[in-house]
């Protein structure tokens, strides 16, 4: 995805949850975000005090243009959906965007995608025709 557009597709995510009086010029913000993510390799992850990966670069990047401070919490992935949940200055990234969660958060994205797929030692006897085979 063109940097330009998934830039775009991201400050607008930022200022999606904000209400029109707490957008003011970007030195003076008085909304303040909670970022949070979780340890994900490659895409998140904590080493040591410092946070590093795909997204948090992204994001950090847009953060500083925008002169938006960018504190991060890392947390389990469940407390951290609970707190998006919750609280509306929270951003929870990166997470897979699923039927279940589409509709009660903001998306800006993707920032990449996964594909699943099954491999079998050649040569091999199974046969799978369903994904509850599979599980």
């Amino acid at each position: 995805m063109n940097k330009h557009i998934l830039f775009s597709l991201l400050v607008a995510l930022l200022f999606a949850s904000c209400e029109k009086d707490d957008v003011v010029k970007p030195q003076n913000y008085k909304f303040v975000f909670q970022f949070i993510t979780e340890n994900y390799k490659p895409l998140n992850y904590q080493e040591g005090t410092e946070i590093k990966g795909l997204a948090p670069d992204l994001l950090r990047e847009i953060c500083t243009d925008l002169n938006i401070p960018f504190d991060v919490s890392v947390l389990p992935w469940e407390q951290g959906y609970q707190a998006a949940l919750k609280n509306s200055n929270a951003m929870f990234f990166s997470t897979i965007l699923n039927s279940t969660r589409k509709d009660l958060f903001k998306w800006a994205g993707p920032i990449a995608s996964i594909d699943w797929e099954f491999y079998a030692a050649s040569p091999s006897s199974a046969t799978l025709t369903s994904l509850d085979q599979a599980r």
